[in-house]
């Protein structure tokens, strides 16, 4: 929730301390938007199954 309505960035990480307090683990985490941006190049497929 620390990235609620901020500018989006290509990936995220943060680093978290273990319960234990014997280390800390760390968190990484991307999440790509793919977007056609030549719709012209689409073609149509087409399955037998």
């Amino acid at each position: 929730m620390s990235v609620v309505n901020t500018i989006g960035q290509r990936m995220y990480a943060r680093q978290l301390s273990r319960r234990d307090e014997s280390g800390i683990d760390l968190l990484a985490e991307s999440n790509p938007l793919t977007i056609c941006t030549r719709p012209g190049v689409l073609t149509r497929g087409h399955s037998s199954n």
